[in-house]
């Protein structure tokens, strides 16, 4: 564990390359999808997460740049507070609706945020 935050530049980089591995996923997905869809999507859990990483990190690199322009700005600790908020949100109330798809799309979002708090709490990027 480590008592300090990677520094916006650091967050901005490895969250890039989450986005670049999470893009080399769903273009495999797409191959796999195409030569045997039922095969592919029995074993698609990472491409929901993927798809997920897709989603919410481009907001948070986003962030880390309009943030670091501010004085007295803590652009990673907004990006925590915005992944601990979705992650909070997601254990209080997980996703129950009728689409099973939607759900494991909730989850995958959940996971994806959960990621990032981990990566920084176990000093993972750097």
């Amino acid at each position: 564990m480590t008592d300090t935050n990677p520094t916006p530049e650091q967050m901005t980089r490895w969250l890039t390359a989450q986005m670049v591995h999470a893009t080399k996923i769903t273009e495999q997905f797409t191959d796999e999808f195409t030569a045997n869809p039922a095969e592919a999507l029995s074993w698609s859990h990472k491409v929901f997460t993927a798809a997920a990483i897709l989603k919410l990190y481009p907001d948070y690199v986003e962030s880390l740049y309009s943030l670091a322009e501010r004085p007295r700005a803590d652009p990673v600790a907004y990006v925590v507070k915005k992944a601990t908020a979705l992650v909070q949100r997601n254990a209080y109330a997980p996703a129950s609706s009728t689409s099973a798809v939607s759900n494991l799309v909730s989850q995958a979002e959940a996971e994806a945020a959960a990621t990032i708090l981990d990566a920084i709490e176990w000093g993972k990027i750097g």
